[in-house]
């Protein structure tokens, strides 16, 4: 999970005792994973969050100015500062004087989102809260750095094993603290997000939008029969399938009622199957069969 500057998310328990790092500190020292609680991530379940503790990561900052620098209400902020301070996520420090002589107090990040680690917890819909929070949080950090803050971007599709898919992580997870642990003085100070993530399966999605398609062409034919009388290779009420012309009940309503009903439900049909699937059968309601006045030769309804 990210934390600060950097991440770590893996599919297997951490065995109890293990000295498993997340990269190394500051001071070359191991930062060890360890597994993250509800509470903490309830505590990072939201955008504002993650973009404090970013913004108290390299200087302390006090709730006014957060509050200003981010363009929310300092009560607002409040609640979140909170929050993070009562998760351990930030940390109040000594109170100072303020420009106006008033009394301020400033807090700083802690750095515990560092190796967090989110697996084997029954809450997923709260891990992915988390997940959508940060990707939140870097989006807006890239909108505010203007349009010339991007240095490179990538983006693409894989397909791996439980095995490959371990080891990625393990080097990115390798050369991502290899180059954490050079802090350039001279160098740009960059953000990155990297993320892994199962793509949903398009078959699937597909199979859907042709269930929805043809259901939809499936009602729509239904209407057209019943507005002209006409079987469509399928029997409805009040039409005879062996005999497609016979009439077995005359229809209370006029046929020209009947069949301007049959018009606007087939429009609404597939006005909905067009809204709800890719795949949308072409049916023109200008070309379905309208009912005239009745005649002998089909016996009460006309077929066009």
């Amino acid at each position: 999970m990210p934390g600060g500057a950097g991440s770590s998310r893996y599919s297997v328990r951490m065995p109890t005792g293990a000295r498993e790092t997340a990269g190394v500190r500051g001071d070359g020292s191991p930062r060890l994973k360890r597994q993250a609680s509800i509470e903490e991530l309830k505590a990072l379940a939201h955008p504002a969050r993650w973009r404090i503790l970013r913004l108290c990561l390299d200087q302390s900052r006090t709730n006014q100015e957060i509050a200003e620098r981010m363009g929310i209400s300092p009560a607002t902020t409040l609640r979140h500062v909170r929050a993070l301070t009562e998760a351990g996520f930030l940390v109040a420090e000594p109170v100072r004087s303020g420009q106006r002589g008033s009394r301020e107090r400033p807090y700083r990040a802690t750095g515990r989102t560092w190796g967090l680690v989110a697996v084997d917890l029954d809450e997923p819909e709260l891990v992915q809260r988390v997940d959508l929070a940060i990707l939140a949080a870097h989006r807006t950090e890239l909108l505010e750095a203007g349009p010339d803050s991007g240095r490179d971007l990538s983006r693409g599709v894989l397909r791996l094993g439980p095995d490959s898919m371990n080891e990625l992580k393990d080097r990115m997870e390798a050369l991502l603290s290899e180059f954490r642990g050079r802090e350039e003085a001279d160098g740009e100070p960059l953000s990155y997000l990297w993320s892994l993530v199962v793509r949903p399966l398009p078959s699937n999605g597909l199979r859907a939008a042709e269930r929805r398609a043809a259901n939809a062409v499936s009602r729509a034919t239904s209407v057209i029969a019943t507005a002209t009388g006409r079987t469509c290779g399928t029997s409805t009420a009040g039409v005879n399938a062996t005999t497609p012309n016979a009439i077995s009940t005359p229809p209370v309503a006029s046929p020209s009622a009947v069949a301007t009903r049959g018009v606007r439900s087939v429009r609404r049909t597939m006005s909905r199957a067009s809204r709800g699937s890719r795949i949308t059968a072409a049916v023109n309601p200008a070309t379905v069969a309208v009912a005239r006045p009745p005649s002998p030769a089909t016996n009460g309804v006309r077929l066009t």
